[in-house]
């Protein structure tokens, strides 16, 4: 009996753990199994690791030989998975030739897939292919990867297609979506898809930066990789509605870092949108960067930048960007106020640095382009107090 009861206790004890261990991966499994390939493409282009890319095609799979419906979508994103790899691949490697040849071949192939459920939805529901998702994933994707390649704008004429067809058949909000914004630009620009690119990823990169920690190495990294491509677009943008939006992302970015780089940027941004009467009225662009912004911005930053000069004993240099703010002739009341409300108060404090200094020629000179700016304030005086911003 003995015998026999040491023998049941050594079993429990051996069958037991093993239940457990059996029943774990089936846990596992099922835990795992809650996620589809697009869960993981969403999640890549969340975080863009490169573990979602790769647990996306081996999810996918499953699914290639299904119902005609699901096999079509999941052929497109098949594609779409092997062009991201790609991408990947050829971010890691620049300068590999082949690995641009291999992005540029499935780039070819995504497109034909798409066409393939562009077609097979004329036939049936929209909602069997997902073509107004496939849409914007497949604009994602190339606009994703044409900042690096040489010869991007030779896909210009694949996404203007791609825009008539998405326009044709209401394939995407015209008044708020990415493929809209991306319409926007291409008025403008087309075929010049890298500029294009350029400037769509540094908008990427800006509204990650304004909502990331005030102090933190990812707003580091995303101030460079703004700036970075904010000057490719300058350079190869072509028109100044383009234009305008990359030196108002330089601006915003160098505030308070680069206060001299900054004003030139935010300068060259009015200059850009003085005559605004081509720009879109409507849109995302339209809401988010036009001239009334990037002037309320600028004024916005004034006071800082006065400072600035006023601490680096550039005195003249406050009255010649208050004025230039005046002579643009593109202020409202109540930023004229505040732009000559600046200029009395820095400009006062200017004078009586200069008449201690002695340089009593210089202070002169500063009083009598200072009194231009009392009348634009009520009431009329000097200031000895910080003026409201």
């Amino acid at each position: 009996m003995r015998r026999y009861n040491k023998f049941a206790g050594i079993m429990k004890a051996f069958i037991i753990p093993l239940m457990i261990l059996l029943m774990m991966p089936h846990v596992s499994k099922a835990e795992y199994e809650t996620m589809g390939y697009l869960d993981y493409l969403d999640s890549y282009y969340a975080n863009g690791s490169l573990s979602d890319l790769e647990a996306a095609k081996n999810s996918i799979k499953s699914e290639l030989d299904s119902s005609l419906a699901l096999k079509i979508q999941s052929y497109y994103y098949n594609a779409e998975i092997e062009y991201l790899l790609a991408y990947e691949k050829l971010r890691n490697k620049p300068l590999s030739e082949e690995n641009v040849q291999d992005l540029k071949n499935l780039l070819v192939e995504l497109y034909h897939r798409y066409l393939e459920s562009y077609y097979h939805f004329l036939k049936q529901d929209i909602e069997n292919t997902n073509l107004e998702g496939n849409t914007a994933y497949l604009f994602k994707d190339i606009f994703l990867a044409a900042p690096i390649l040489p010869s991007a704008n030779s896909i210009s004429p694949l996404v203007k297609n791609l825009l008539r067809r998405a326009s044709r058949e209401n394939l995407y909000n015209p008044e708020n979506s990415f493929v809209a914004s991306v319409s926007d630009l291409f008025v403008y620009e087309e075929p010049n898809l890298f500029g294009m690119s350029n400037l769509i990823k540094a908008v990427w990169a800006y509204d990650r930066y304004m909502q990331s920690e005030e102090i933190s190495a990812e707003k580091d990294s995303l101030r460079q990789l703004v700036n970075y491509h904010s000057a490719i677009a300058i350079d190869t943008l072509s028109s100044n509605f383009g234009k305008s939006i990359s030196c108002f992302l330089l601006a915003t970015t160098n505030s308070n870092r680069k206060n001299d780089a900054a004003w030139t940027y935010f300068q060259k941004c009015l200059e850009l949108s003085k005559d605004d009467s081509k720009f879109p009225q409507t849109g995302f662009y339209a809401r988010n960067y036009n001239k009334q912004i990037y002037l309320a911005t600028t004024v916005a930053f004034l006071p800082a930048y006065c400072e600035y000069l006023y601490d680096n004993g550039r005195f003249a240099e406050i009255l010649d960007a208050t004025e230039y703010m005046v002579d643009l002739d593109m202020l409202d009341k109540g930023m004229l106020e505040n732009v000559s409300k600046e200029a009395i108060f820095w400009g006062e404090k200017s004078l009586r640095a200069l008449q201690d200094e002695g340089r009593f020629n210089d202070s002169d000179d500063m009083y009598r382009r200072l009194h231009a700016f009392y009348k634009f304030v009520q009431p009329k005086g000097t200031y000895s107090d910080q003026p409201e911003n």
